[in-house]
C-alpha cells in the first residue's frame, strides 16, 4: 500500500499470483487476461486514499471517479490522459441511467445498488464495455498491433458475462470473440442474448456441461502458450484486470452516495460465482474503502460457503442448476486472488494449492493441512468475508417478501444476496448494509412469474423482441477437448 499522494513517483504493473519475477504492463495485462504462467494477475502495488481524497472524490459522477482511479494504474505513457477520458466517456454512455448505478434505499439501514442498467442488464456491462474499448484503442495503435491482427476473445460464462462480452464487442474491427456456455442451464433471455447476436465477429459455442466444463476447455487452451502468442489469445472473464478494477469503483460509489463524509464503516452483501465481485471489494477496501466486511451470498453451488466454513476448497464438485444460473460455479477461481493477499504474497504457496493441488493431483485444498499459511489465509478470509447458501425455494420466498412489502422485484440473483444478509441478522444489528443488484429481473422470467405472477415485470426496452430473432450457434460435448476450439479459432482467423 502506497499512499495517493505519493503515487505519481510509483508505476504500478501486474504480476501473477503464482511466480514472483514476470511484470506486465497494464496493456499486457489486459491483452493478456490470465498470466502467461496460468495464474491470476494482480496489481504490485496498491494506492491508499487519504480522507481528504476520498471526500474529494465522493462528489464525482461515476465516469469521473472511475476515470480517476483508473489513471493511478494506467500510466500517461502507455495511454494518454486524454485518451483516458474518452475511453472512460465512451464506457458509460451507453447505460440507461444518467448515474449509472443509482443507489435506492429498500428499508431501514439497508440499501439496494442497481447495476444492471447497461445493454445486456447486468453488472457485467459495466467491466466488458471498459475492457472492450480498451482492445480497440489498443488494436488501434500502431506501437502495439503493428500488423493488424486480430485479437481472438473467448469467454466461458454461465449465465451474465457471455451476453455482456458479445454487447461490448460486436462489430469491432479485429476483434473475433468465442462464447462458451452451458446448454440447458441458463435462463432462456441468457440464452437469446447470446444465440441471436448474427454478428461476424460472433462465435457462440453451446457446450453439454456446467459453466466449470467450459472453463476446463479454455484454461487447456491457455496451456498451449505458443498457440496463444500466435493468435492473440485474451479472456474478457473476471480474470482480466480491467473487470476487476472497473468493479473496484462500484464499491467506492455505493459507500459515497450513502456516506458522502466518509466518516462510516458498510457491509456489502454481493451474490457471487466465480468470487471476482468479492475480490474488488477486498481491494477497494485496501484503498480505503470503510468496508466492515462482505456478505458473499451463494447458490447451491457451496464451494465458497464450505471454505469459508470448514476450510476447504473442493477439487470437483458437480454443479447444480439453480434459478440463479449466473452463479452455478463450483470452483471460485478469483479465490486464487485472496490466497495470495492472505498467505503474504506468498506465490510458492499458491502454486503449491491452486496448480498442484487443484489441478496436477486433483485433491482438496485443505487449509488445515498446509500449516501456518493455511490458517493465516483462512483467518483473513474469515475477517474480511461471510458466506451464506440459499437455496431455490429460499430464493423464490425472499422475491415474493420483497415485492409485497416493497412493491420492489428483485432478480434470484440479488435475492440471494438479500437472503444471506436475513440469515446474518444478528451479526448486522446497528449495521448498515448495500446490497449488489446484479442483474434486471427481466431477464429471468421463469423464476419471476411463478413467484409473483405475470406482467409485474414490464419488459426492458434492451430486450423486446428477442424471442422473435433467428437464433446461431454451434455445440460442443462435454468431451470436447481444447482442439476443437483450437481449430475454430485457427479457421475464423483464416478469413
Amino acid at each position: 500500500l502506497i499512499p495517493k499522494s505519493e503515487m505519481e513517483k510509483e508505476t504500478i504493473e501486474l504480476k501473477s499470483t503464482r511466480t514472483s519475477t514476470d511484470r506486465l504492463n497494464f496493456i499486457e495485462a489486459i491483452l493478456s487476461g490470465y498470466a502467461p504462467d496460468g495464474g491470476m494477475l494482480v496489481p504490485t502495488s496498491l494506492p491508499k486514499f487519504s480522507h481528504s481524497d476520498l471526500v474529494r472524490l465522493s462528489s464525482k459522477s461515476f465516469p469521473d471517479l472511475a476515470e480517476e482511479i483508473y489513471s493511478i494504474f494506467i500510466p500517461e505513457s502507455l495511454i494518454p490522459k486524454s485518451d483516458l477520458h474518452t475511453i472512460v466517456q465512451s464506457t458509460f454512455k451507453s447505460f440507461l441511467d444518467p448515474e449509472i448505478i443509482p443507489v435506492k434505499n429498500l428499508a431501514q439501514d439497508l440499501y439496494f445498488a442497481e447495476l444492471f442498467h447497461g445493454k445486456t442488464l447486468t453488472f457485467k456491462d459495466l467491466g466488458t464495455t471498459f475492457v472492450a474499448n480498451l482492445y480497440s484503442y489498443i488494436l488501434s495503435q500502431k506501437q502495439y498491433n503493428p500488423d493488424q491482427k486480430n485479437l481472438n476473445i473467448v469467454v466461458c460464462t454461465s449465465g451474465d458475462t457471455g451476453p455482456a462480452a458479445i454487447e461490448s464487442v460486436r462489430d469491432r474491427e479485429h476483434l473475433l470473440i468465442y462464447c462458451l456456455y452451458p446448454l440447458a442451464s441458463t435462463s432462456l433471455i441468457q440464452e437469446l442474448q447470446m444465440t441471436t447476436a448474427s454478428h461476424p465477429n460472433i462465435t457462440v459455442i453451446g457446450v453439454h456441461g456446467s459453466s466449470d466444463d467450459t472453463d476446463v476447455i479454455f484454461q487447456d487452451l491457455c496451456e498451449d502458450r505458443e498457440f496463444v502468442k500466435q493468435y492473440n489469445i485474451s479472456t474478457i472473464n473476471s480474470p482480466n484486470w480491467g473487470r476487476i478494477l472497473t468493479q473496484c469503483v462500484i464499491y467506492f460509489w455505493c459507500w459515497f452516495k450513502i456516506f458522502p463524509k466518509c466518516d462510516k464503516d458498510l457491509v456489502f452483501a454481493v451474490p457471487t460465482g466465480a468470487f471476482g465481485n468479492c475480490f474488488a471489494g477486498f481491494l477497494a477496501k485496501q484503498m480505503g474503502c470503510r468496508i466492515d466486511f462482505i456478505i458473499a451470498g451463494v447458490n447451491e453451488n457451496k464451494a465458497a460457503f464450505n471454505f469459508f466454513h470448514k476450510g476447504i476448497l473442493p477439487a470437483q464438485d458437480l454443479v447444480i442448476k439453480t434459478n440463479s444460473p449466473a452463479m452455478d460455479i463450483q470452483l471460485p477461481y478469483n479465490l486464487e486472488r485472496l490466497f495470495y493477499y492472505y498467505s503474504g504474497a506468498d506465490t510458492d504457496f499458491v502454486q503449491t494449492c491452486f496448480h498442484r493441488r487443484l489441478k496436477i493431483e486433483r485433491k482438496n485444498i485443505e487449509l488445515k493441512n498446509e500449516g501456518e499459511k493455511g490458517q493465516r489465509v483462512w483467518d483473513g478470509f474469515k475477517k474480511d468475508f461471510r458466506v451464506e447458501s440459499s437455496n431455490n425455494t429460499e430464493t423464490e420466498q425472499v422475491i415474493k417478501e420483497v415485492y409485497e412489502s416493497n412493491k420492489y422485484v428483485l432478480d434470484p440473483h440479488s435475492a440471494v444476496a438479500v437472503s444471506a444478509v436475513k440469515k446474518r441478522s444478528e451479526e448486522l444489528k446497528g449495521k448498515v448494509v448495500c446490497v449488489l443488484g446484479t442483474a434486471h429481473p427481466g431477464k429471468f422470467e421463469e423464476t419471476i412469474d411463478k413467484v409473483i405472477g405475470k406482467g409485474n415485470v414490464p419488459v426492458p426496452e434492451q430486450i423486446k423482441g428477442i424471442k422473435e430473432k433467428p437464433r446461431n450457434s454451434i455445440v460442443f460435448n462435454k468431451e470436447d477437448d481444447s482442439s476443437k476450439l483450437r481449430q475454430l479459432i485457427i479457421e475464423k482467423n483464416k478469413k
